[in-house]
């Protein structure tokens, strides 16, 4: 039986999740278009553009002897992590993560973050936050982690990337046609008030990772990145 069903951002597949994993529909006649083994899989996440799927289960993964090898299966290297990153025009699993659940100012493990990966808006990178630590972006469809050394942002809590309008994409778009440099993307953190410095919200360009801005914030006890 279905568990779970959920459109993709420009709705060009209809996904349900079973026990098995994910499968994605569309098409003229929404017949089956691929599918992902992510057993007891919970939780979906499409890229912006629908190039790539992230997969989560509460259980961790377990590879049992005699379960299907190759590309679009997991490996015994995979077991013990939750997250799975996903090729969906070929099927074939690109890299798995543990998850990371941040701890409140009790020591108690709060609630996992959803997504657990964000999106830069073209699809060329995926982030992931280690609370307190640090920033790592990977490249696509590679899943490297971007000059093989993650952001070191003491204290971060929490990023966004900057989404495009629809004139950025046409933009970038032009700009790619004519093999003109395209803008880079912009990426927003924010660090907590410490002692006697500040909380703090800083934008970068990505992948270049220089500042442009950064804003100090007095008296707050939480920040919010929103994306509108």
């Amino acid at each position: 039986t279905d568990l779970y069903v959920s459109w993709s951002p420009l709705g060009t597949y209809l996904a349900t999740l079973h026990r098995q994993g994910v499968r994605l529909w569309g098409g003229s006649s929404w017949e089956a278009q691929q599918r992902f083994a992510h057993p007891l899989v919970k939780l979906i996440d499409f890229s912006p553009n629908e190039n790539y799927l992230i997969t989560w289960s509460h259980d961790p993964i377990v590879v049992p002897e005699g379960m299907p090898q190759g590309p679009q299966f997991f490996s015994p290297e995979d077991e013990g992590n939750n997250i799975a990153v996903w090729d969906i025009k070929t099927g074939n699993l690109l890299r798995t993560f543990p998850s990371v659940m941040p701890e409140g100012e009790d020591g108690a493990k709060r609630q996992m973050q959803w997504p657990a990966l964000k999106w830069s808006t073209d699809d060329q990178f995926v982030g992931r936050v280690t609370p307190g630590q640090q920033i790592s972006v990977y490249e696509l469809p590679s899943m490297r982690l971007h000059d093989k050394k993650s952001l070191k942002i003491e204290g971060v809590v929490d990023f966004e990337w900057c989404p495009l309008g629809d004139k950025d994409r046409e933009e970038a778009e032009k700009a790619a046609a004519a093999g003109k440099k395209v803008k880079e993307n912009m990426l927003a953190y924010w660090t907590p008030e410490v002692a006697n410095q500040p909380a703090r919200v800083t934008v970068i360009n990505f992948p270049t990772r220089s500042i442009l801005r950064q804003k100090n914030l007095f008296n707050v006890s939480d920040v919010r990145i929103s994306v509108s």
